[in-house]
């Protein structure tokens, strides 16, 4: 069973009530999508299976924090707050709305007396969304078909590294100091005329002017751009001179430039590249930080779109228990119409593989990410 899968409470499941997430059962199945308002009969259904489970864990811990407090309120205060814990955002409507946020910071409209403080807030909200809902929040990376401007690029470089830094079970302030780095390493570019060659020093140069110190987040921004092979800027830094965070947060960049957005979409084969991603000796970054970014992130990643050996065309949902491993939402027949009935389905390299990569625009898609992870029509 995926380790990501939580387990529902059964009093958190009531006939008559809007399923406030989507509910599956240990296979991964999906037994009922979020939204949906709950029948005498699909109660029954449910009542059937030992356990069931979702992958929103802030929603549940919500839902039972409510419940925690009977006997303590009253029965029309319970209610009330059960509701507003019904109606959570969804994990796509929080992203979209720490992405307004943090383009607020950057352009100066969310004024605040410690701009430190201000960023280490959305780091944290950040880190929330990429612990609970970690496939969710990349699929906004992938499936975008727009190009990145600095603040998409710099969240998208910042979930990534979010996610790496769970992995190596960073201690609490290199990963702050490493996420605030990715979040602010363009910041000379918006303020300044910048170019490729200088914008990391004067992106450090601002951050100190917003009255910045913390020692590692400046480091991270201004060697961000550094290679293991010494060929990077500002400074030419070579292998263990090269803080492990800016090796970390220089990575990303790059697997960002190549593969998300319209820059994936210019790829002739998305699928080749990202083999030769991962599988070229590229002197400019170590070789074991590839490794480990290809175990976070997957060989095909939550969001892209791709193409099944028997025709199908799906959305990669989920990451799988090995990079090769996937969950797909198939949508059947060659042309990829997503107005048809979908299925969901686990694949790997053995189990009807993945063959292709394609840009999203090839697939006819008229539904929501919500409804795609089965969150129905819940987007408040």
């Amino acid at each position: 069973m995926n380790d990501r899968l939580v387990q529902i409470p059964k009093n958190t499941i009531k006939v008559g009530k809007h399923a406030p997430f989507p509910i599956y059962d240990k296979d991964e199945k999906l037994l009922v999508q979020a939204g949906l308002e709950l029948t005498d009969t699909q109660a029954l259904l449910l009542q059937k299976y030992d356990r069931l489970f979702t992958y929103d864990k802030e929603l549940i811990t919500a839902l039972m924090s409510v419940d925690n407090k009977a006997g303590l309120q009253t029965e029309e205060e319970l209610e009330e707050e059960n509701a507003a814990a019904y109606k959570m955002p969804t994990p796509f409507v929080r992203i979209k709305q720490l992405e307004a946020d943090l383009q607020c910071v950057i352009d100066g409209r969310l004024h605040s007396t410690d701009f430190s403080a201000t960023i280490y807030r959305l780091v944290d909200r950040l880190h929330v969304l990429t612990k609970d809902t970690p496939d969710c929040i990349l699929a906004t990376i992938f499936l975008d078909r727009q190009f990145p401007d600095s603040v998409k690029k710099s969240l998208s470089v910042a979930i990534i590294c979010d996610l790496i830094t769970e992995a190596l079970q960073y201690n609490e302030q290199d990963r702050r100091a490493l996420v605030a780095a990715a979040l602010t390493m363009d910041i000379g570019f918006i303020y300044s005329r910048a170019n490729m060659s200088n914008h990391a020093t004067l992106s450090k140069q601002l951050l100190e002017e917003f009255g910045v110190t913390d020692r590692l987040w400046l480091e991270f921004v201004v060697k961000h751009h550094e290679n293991n092979d010494g060929s990077g800027l500002p400074e030419g830094l070579m292998c263990d001179h090269i803080p492990l965070g800016a090796a970390i947060l220089s990575l990303v960049v790059a697997y960002c430039d190549q593969f998300t957005g319209k820059y994936a979409s210019e790829k002739k084969s998305q699928s080749q590249a990202l083999r030769d991603f991962f599988q070229d000796n590229d002197p400019r970054y170590k070789g074991a930080l590839k490794k480990l970014l290809l175990q976070v992130v997957g060989c095909y990643p939550p969001g892209k779109v791709v193409i099944l050996k028997n025709k199908d065309v799906g959305v990669i949902l989920r990451r799988g228990t090995r990079p090769d491993a996937s969950q797909v939402r198939c949508f059947p027949g060659s042309k990829g119409e997503a107005n048809k009935a979908s299925h969901v389905r686990n694949v790997d390299s053995k189990i009807n593989p993945i063959v292709e990569v394609i840009s999203p625009e090839k697939l006819s898609l008229d539904m929501s990410f919500e409804n795609l992870w089965g969150y129905g029509e819940r987007n408040l």
